[in-house]
């Protein structure tokens, strides 16, 4: 039997005050990367070397396509993380197959089937309309619990995950408040919450010149280019767990991320705390 998960995020940058008639949307490919946009956001889509991964989203929030830096410091993707730490990922396994479902003025979108992770595999529809100042991602998958994956499922989680850029992350959690944190030690990275997440956003930037990772603060004036992602979760199911990342769990590219399960859990011991990253809670777990 497999379990079957629906969920739906949206990836978008603040809404501008400025009024212009709504550019076009277009879709590229440039061999198996895709590139979709309408001169608000733009996002590309990797299917290339054995990738299945959304590497990079920017935005102009005048609409002039004059696309911003990428806020993605690793792409979204699938993942199935052991408790041994070791890690499959869509972006790491065999290409998944892209339909075009739309390419025109309007809206452009497309599917990605067999993405997959371990014993993991989701079909992944992506959209951009006109005047969206957002990348929607819709996700419907399952993972395998028969005959030999059994036991992977009982040593291991499946997760999507996305880095990136920003120096803050915020959790809006509509019936508890608001968590935040920046430039967290490795130990203090993830903020596990079970709690109904209505928003995860990453907001500011960094002077690359004057950061120092090992300090509690960042410069983020002069030439620091101030960026932001905001995630809107618009499908989930009760009592999912989503973590919040910081500082050092970021990975040595990121500054902020966001994980949900799909499948697993972490104990009530480890949710509404920040500590550390996944593999470690699935260790401490099992020692318990």
């Amino acid at each position: 039997m497999a379990k079957v998960f629906v969920l739906q995020l949206l990836l978008l940058f603040s809404l501008s005050t400025i009024t212009r008639a709504a550019p076009a949307c277009t879709l590229t490919s440039n061999g198996d990367d895709y590139t979709m946009a309408n001169g608000y956001v733009q996002a590309i889509f990797s299917n290339s070397g054995g990738s299945a991964m959304i590497t990079a989203i920017s935005g102009d929030l005048e609409g002039g396509a004059a696309y911003g830096s990428n806020v993605l410091a690793d792409g979204y993707q699938l993942q199935q993380v052991s408790l041994s730490g070791a890690i499959e990922t869509s972006a790491t396994s065999s290409a998944a197959t892209v339909k075009v479902l739309s390419n025109t003025s309007s809206l452009v979108s497309i599917q990605v089937s067999d993405v997959t992770a371990g014993s993991a595999t989701e079909t992944w529809v992506l959209s951009i309309a006109m005047g969206a100042r957002g990348l929607q991602v819709n996700t419907t998958g399952s993972v395998n619990s028969i005959a030999n994956n059994t036991k992977a499922l009982k040593t291991s989680i499946c997760i999507h995950k996305i880095l990136a850029t920003p120096l803050s992350v915020y959790g809006f959690y509509p019936n508890d408040g608001v968590v935040q944190l920046m430039n967290a030690n490795a130990d203090q990275s993830y903020f596990y919450t079970a709690r109904d997440l209505g928003r995860a956003y990453m907001i500011g930037g960094i002077n690359p010149n004057n950061f120092n990772e090992n300090s509690t603060t960042a410069d983020i004036v002069g030439d620091g280019t101030q960026i932001s992602l905001d995630i809107q979760r618009t499908a989930s199911y009760p009592g999912q767990v989503t973590a919040l990342i910081s500082g050092k769990g970021a990975g040595p590219n990121g500054l902020s991320g966001f994980v949900e399960f799909l499948t697993g859990n972490v104990t009530e011991r480890s949710l509404d705390s920040w500590g550390p990253d996944i593999s470690d809670v699935l260790q401490q777990q099992q020692q318990q």
